[in-house]
């Protein structure tokens, strides 16, 4: 009776020991085997499947001079399908009260009979049917009798409670390490902000100089420039102002990046009628918007993304006898279509890359941030956003505004 107190008391104290150190992988694996080795008097290890290898995280052991022996002699690494415990232990527990009636069945049997291992019991530390790793603890002082099936029991109570703290510990390191990695890019967000108010405002001033003085030029000394010089001057002002458009747009893209998002019901079909309206007013080419298009969405975002899609399908349209556009829905998502210029599908990584062009400029006016800027709204909103294309055929755009 009074072993079997003693052993739920170590279980409790152990278990206890296991949570308090959930957030320190290591710290918890040194806790496990220690309470372990302490509570059977043994060398106790765990060995964790990392890298498709099965590899020693941790080993302790009551008596120093066994230990040295076991850290001498204990391989460090083996795969996973050369470690015999590891295999038999998915099985079920590998129970040996003695090891001179283990042989050949035990692995390592010669490693362990040099180290002077009497017996052994090994669990596979397992959640949620993922072998985490396995917990081993071998008796080798002679004063000791032979396992039995009490010590079998203690040993699977705390390696369950131990497989739990390891999956929680892993938990933990991934749920610090996504924030951590988040609060990085929050602040590097703010940085880039920043600096683009501040190139934004030192460029700007110039440019309106450049702008201005040119058309001062223009307007004042028009008479007295050839032609080719009010062309050269043209093309200054055309450079300037391309120059302050790019601002613009790199800082909408910018301000999009930390921009809360304030999601709600939105009419789809009218947002993307306002601004078909402001296009149609430049020619008498039509968009077909489907009607009762409805989503969970940001409206100013999701405003932004139906504008660049909208008017880049207007933009590759304009050379295009019988242009047509349409913005509906099908099974993939919403979706953007038109039978313009579209693009070789060969480079559509590109595609929503920040200055990636696949038209010249020559051809098609922009900066090459609108789909950029699309892609970022998009997947602040837990969608996608995806093309196909045809050179000469036109494009389509899709996006969806969650995940699937």
């Amino acid at each position: 009776m009074d072993r079997v107190r003693r052993a739920f008391h170590l279980m409790s104290e152990a278990v206890k020991a296991f949570s308090e150190s959930v957030t320190d992988q290591q710290k918890l694996l040194d806790t496990v085997v220690r309470s372990v080795g302490e509570a059977l008097g043994d060398t106790c290890m765990i060995s964790l499947v990392r890298d498709d290898k099965l590899r020693l995280a941790s080993l302790h052991d009551p008596d120093a001079a066994a230990l040295a022996v076991f850290r001498a002699e204990m391989p460090t690494v083996y795969e996973l399908d050369q470690s015999q415990i590891f295999i038999e232990a998915q099985k079920g527990t590998v129970f040996v009260p003695s090891m001179e009636n283990a042989a050949p069945r035990a692995a390592n049997a010669a490693l362990f009979a040099r180290m002077g291992v009497r017996g052994m019991i090994g669990l596979a530390l397992r959640v949620r049917n993922e072998t985490l790793g396995i917990l081993l603890v071998l008796r080798h002082r002679t004063d000791a009798p032979p396992y039995d099936e009490a010590d079998r029991e203690l040993v699977e109570h705390l390696a369950t409670h131990a497989a739990l703290a390891v999956s929680n510990s892993r938990l933990v390191m991934d749920i610090t390490e996504r924030e951590r990695l988040r609060e990085a890019a929050l602040a590097a967000n703010r940085e880039l902000e920043a600096f683009s108010y501040s190139v934004a405002h030192d460029l700007r001033a110039p440019l309106r100089a450049i702008d201005g003085f040119s058309q001062a030029l223009l307007d004042d000394y028009g008479g007295r420039i050839d032609g080719d010089g009010r062309r050269y001057l043209d093309r200054v002002r055309a450079a300037a102002q391309k120059m302050a458009e790019l601002i613009d747009d790199l800082l909408q893209l910018s301000r999009i990046t930390r921009a809360e998002l304030a999601k709600r019901s939105v009419d789809v079909s009218q947002i993307a009628r306002q601004i078909a309206a402001e296009l149609e007013r430049e020619s008498h080419r039509e968009i077909a918007i489907a009607d009762g298009l409805a989503a969970e969405a940001d409206p100013k975002l999701l405003a932004i993304v139906l504008e660049n899609l909208l008017s880049n399908a207007w933009k590759f349209t304009a050379k295009r006898e019988g242009a047509r556009i349409e913005l509906g829905r099908d099974d993939a998502g919403f979706f953007v279509r038109d039978n313009g210029a579209g693009f070789d599908m060969t480079y559509r990584d590109k595609l929503f890359g920040v200055f990636q062009r696949l038209h010249a400029a020559s051809d098609f006016a922009g900066t090459g941030i609108g789909l950029a800027t699309v892609r970022r709204i998009i997947e602040r909103h837990g969608g996608r956003v995806w093309a196909d294309a045809r050179v000469g055929e036109g494009a389509t755009f899709w996006f969806t505004l969650e995940a699937r």
